[in-house]
């Protein structure tokens, strides 16, 4: 299991175009960030290097205003990969002193979609999705 996860994350490698958008409860989209995704295989796959940066209000044209790395040789059991590069993570556990989520992300050929539940501390629920395309993409980019 283990071994064809590794390989299905895998199927996510390269650099994915989008935005983060904060949505309401009530579906209602919010404040978007736009960002790059890169996830780099290096010594022959055996590691991945992911690489978020987040952009202000000029978008990509400008430097990012954060910039965050981190390197994988394996993933946690709390990630599930599938054929498609499709994946499901979450917390293993509800506890009322930490926060809670799940996230999904779905793939189709060069989009991605991620959606994140988030329950915090104080008990309040928050919704975020990250809609992203790699490479050259002619169609529009997210339609509604």
């Amino acid at each position: 299991m283990m071994e064809n996860n590794w390989a299905n994350f895998l199927k996510n490698l390269g650099e994915w175009e989008g935005s983060f958008t904060s949505v309401s409860l009530e579906g209602e989209l919010l404040n978007s960030t736009p960002s790059i995704l890169n996830l780099e295989g290096l010594e022959n796959n055996q590691l991945v290097r992911f690489r978020l940066r987040r952009f202000g209000i000029g978008g990509y044209s400008e430097p990012p205003r954060s910039d965050y790395a981190q390197e994988y040789r394996s993933i946690g059991r709390q990630n599930i990969f599938f054929e498609t590069g499709a994946f499901s993570k979450g917390s293993l556990q509800l506890a009322p002193f930490s926060e809670f989520g799940a996230e999904y992300g779905f793939v189709a050929e060069n989009r991605r979609l991620r959606f994140v539940q988030l329950y915090y501390k104080q008990g309040n629920l928050r919704y975020f999705q990250r809609r992203a395309f790699a490479g050259i993409c002619t169609a529009t980019k997210f339609p509604n």
